[in-house]
């Protein structure tokens, strides 16, 4: 019994620190940045880890799309729908994912957390992060379609920029495993 105890701990504490380690993968804000006008302004879940810890943004920040690429008002009317369609697909598995953790912390929270219980949620988790990775990349040809060749050049250049480097680090814009 005694054993079971300890075993149990020891398993809930390694989910506890990979939970801890996986904490702000998941950052809700603005595809475009600040100072988009409000009737075109979009939120999505835009930066996102995948299992090897780094997930490229598809759409950069406004600033970008004006001041470095050169987006005419068609061109980031283009983006604005294409941001809304990430947003629609990424949106309920980015919920399923706040309801996960909050089901991790209450299980992890009780007196007795059960283990495999606490294993499949962090499983859970991380699937789910995988897929909105590989959902929002899904739409890159997409953005790529957007810009006109020059552009499409400039922001392979800098697009490592917006990448969060894996947790070996290498850069994710680079090694092909986003």
């Amino acid at each position: 019994m005694k054993r079971t105890r300890t075993i149990s701990m020891f398993l809930a504490l390694v989910a506890l620190i990979s939970v801890s380690l996986w904490a702000g993968g998941l950052q809700v804000g603005s595809a475009f940045g600040t100072g988009f006008p409000s009737d075109q302004e979009v939120t999505v879940d835009i930066q996102v880890e995948d299992s090897s810890g780094g997930c490229c943004r598809v759409i950069p920040p406004r600033r970008i799309l004006k001041h470095v690429l050169q987006l005419d008002e068609d061109q980031l009317a283009k983006v604005a729908e294409l941001a809304r369609q990430i947003a629609e697909a990424v949106g309920p598995l980015a919920e399923e994912i706040r309801q996960l953790k909050a089901d991790l912390k209450e299980e992890l929270g009780s007196d007795d957390p059960e283990p495999c219980v606490v294993g499949e949620l962090v499983i859970s988790i991380k699937n789910l992060r995988e897929e909105i990775c590989r959902t929002r990349n899904s739409f890159a040809d997409d953005f790529l379609a957007i810009l006109t060749p020059e552009q499409a050049e400039r922001w392979l250049a800098i697009k490592h920029r917006f990448c969060r480097p894996h947790k070996d680090g290498t850069d994710p814009a680079v090694d092909n495993r986003n």
